[in-house]
């Protein structure tokens, strides 16, 4: 995988725990593969009701900012 890929796993983690990037300058040290066991363990966490709910928020926000006033 790309440097840029790793970077982008690293920062989504870091969204994931921190709730913004400040940790992304630690994490983009790890290996893909550390990364991606950490997303898996992270998402693994969400029950599918909780991940609904996200995806459905993230569409009503979507549908807000996508449509012209």
């Amino acid at each position: 995988m790309s440097v840029e890929g790793i970077e982008s796993l690293a920062c989504a983690l870091s969204w994931f725990i921190a709730g913004d990037d400040h940790l992304f300058e630690e994490l983009k040290d790890g290996t893909f593969e550390e990364i991606v066991d950490a997303l898996d363990e992270a998402y693994s966490l969400i029950s599918i009701q909780s991940f609904q709910k996200l995806l459905d928020l993230e569409m009503n926000v979507f549908n807000l900012t996508a449509k012209q006033r």
